[in-house]
């Protein structure tokens, strides 16, 4: 452009506070390119349904644009029904201030590409819904390395997307980058923090793998309800390495997985752990999945929960192996009499 005599656009906007609903509604925008623009925000800003609506935006490329936010951030439904919306690369998020990614991409029929390189996620806490509905998503780049420090949800994170495969979160949520000051640090909480992934993956119908989900830290987890309810194209995965110190509900976790034939639980440690009044439970955990084998060995589920109807309507369920299982649901009190 420099040698067609065009100069590169720089947006300064320093200490900008509000952007909400900026190209909302922008019914007949194709295209946004980032190169150049600053966005420069100490105090925090808020961008929620920045782009939403905007029917024919087909492409947003983030290459070159900078955004320095040392507040809190608000990117939630950013790019909602943006049903035209076919590629995505973030821009340069150098330092800590998003904290809401909140269906973030909700209806977007047709992104297939995300690119979730140079985004810093320290001090996100929700990434409910963040694709949810994205039927054509099928490739997520560069996701493994987000730090998840402050992320409590995941809820609905991925519902519905009915095109993705398989995708690497080996360690999710370990890593490298550089704070607010631009100096390197290291982060290694993992996944510890997050408390919700009720109903995840819900729908995923082609999702045959998330390769590394057994290497998760889940010690604030409290329920994976409907997490994988209809991936029916799940594989066996491996979730021996599993420690759920506070879970409250599991149930429905598996429903509908007809392509897993083998639960790999070996080793696995579940403590139920009561909430709002409510035992733990893990009903219909396999309701109508394909599992034919259930590898116990060493599982150890204890704390304050029941177990009824976790393998109720599991049609193919041929083998049990529970060597060294061991068993212990606490003590319950009945909420009439008292008696334990």
């Amino acid at each position: 452009r420099a040698g067609a005599g065009y100069q590169t656009t720089i947006w300064n906007l320093n200490s900008i506070t509000v952007m909400d609903e900026m190209f909302m509604n922008c019914y007949e925008l194709e295209r946004f390119e980032g190169d150049g623009i600053t966005i420069d925000s100490p105090s925090g800003t808020t961008v929620a349904n920045m782009f939403a609506n905007c029917h024919k935006l087909a492409r947003f490329d983030g290459e070159g644009m900078i955004v320095k936010l040392n507040g809190p951030t608000d990117f939630s439904y950013w790019f909602q029904d943006c049903d035209g919306l076919v590629f995505y690369s973030t821009a340069s998020i150098k330092s800590p201030g998003v904290v809401n990614m909140r269906y973030m991409f909700n209806r977007c029929t047709r992104l297939r590409d995300f690119y979730g390189t140079n985004l810093n996620t320290s001090l996100v806490t929700s990434m409910e819904g963040m694709f949810n509905g994205c039927t054509d998503l099928k490739n997520v780049y560069n996701m493994k390395q987000w730090d998840l420090s402050s992320l409590t949800t995941t809820e609905y994170m991925f519902q519905n997307c009915s095109s993705l495969v398989n995708f690497d979160l080996t360690d999710w949520g370990i890593g490298s980058g550089f704070d607010a000051a631009g100096n390197p640090y290291t982060y290694t909480g993992g996944t510890s923090n997050i408390e919700n992934m009720h109903a995840m993956f819900n729908g995923c119908t082609l999702l045959e793998e998330v390769t590394g989900i057994g290497t998760w830290q889940l010690d604030s987890l409290y329920t994976t309800e409907s997490m994988f309810n209809g991936c029916s194209s799940l594989l066996t995965q491996d979730f021996s390495n599993w420690t759920l110190p506070v879970i409250n509900n599991m149930d429905y976790m598996f429903q509908g997985t007809t392509a897993m034939t083998t639960f790999r639980g070996k080793g696995m440690h579940i403590t139920g752990t009561a909430r709002n009044g409510r035992r733990a439970s893990v009903k219909y955990m396999f309701n109508n999945s394909g599992m034919t084998d259930f590898y116990g060995k060493d599982m150890i589920v204890d704390g304050d929960i029941d177990l009824i109807y976790m393998f109720t309507d599991t049609p193919s369920l041929q083998n049990f192996w529970g060597e060294d299982m061991l068993i212990d649901g606490g003590l319950y009190t009945d909420p009439d009499t008292g008696a334990t």
